[in-house]
């Protein structure tokens, strides 16, 4: 596989390398379907790529524990993209692509209602100032009934208070 500054592109516990062991099916994103995924932050996917930082082991050891499915919000995989190039360099990107296409991680395309949904949580925390990112993230794992983030910034997304969910913040 390809390599992103995290070690050998066999392990599976890496995202943004070769996870070909960790599939999700085919088929709509239905909310039952997903309410055993986890949804993965920018923040836990620089760690695990990244070998210096100091959450690497942390997310190592997280993702090494789980099967579910990993999902990756759209504007959050363009959030990855820009830390990662900036701390790992291209590689690290063609890595988090090559999970992606291999099934190890999947994309969570924002819907209107999300966009909708997100425009209330900034607004109901925006002393807090909020990022858009999160928001559509926390707007995701409501429509999708996802409980797991994995993330090491706890506070931008506590301040977002889904309807009807509490979000289990990990690792």
């Amino acid at each position: 596989g390809a390599g992103d500054g995290a070690g050998t592109g066999a392990s599976r516990s890496r995202v943004g390398q070769s996870a070909g062991a960790r599939r999700a099916g085919p088929g709509a994103a239905a909310a039952d379907r997903w309410a055993m995924a986890a949804l993965l932050d920018a923040s836990f996917i620089v760690a695990a790529a990244d070998v210096s930082d100091f959450n690497h082991e942390a997310s190592v050891a997280w993702l090494d524990r789980v099967g579910e499915p990993l999902l990756i919000g759209a504007l959050t995989l363009g959030d990855a993209d820009h830390l990662r190039q900036r701390g790992l360099g291209i590689d690290a990107t063609l890595a988090l692509l090559e999970s992606i296409a291999s099934g190890g991680v999947r994309v969570v395309m924002p819907t209107t209602a999300d966009l909708d949904r997100a425009g209330e949580l900034l607004s109901a925390a925006r002393e807090h100032r909020p990022r858009l990112t999160d928001a559509v993230l926390v707007a995701g794992a409501e429509r999708l009934g996802v409980h797991r983030v994995a993330t090491f910034e706890r506070r931008p997304l506590a301040v977002l208070r889904p309807a009807g969910l509490v979000l289990d913040l990990e690792p």
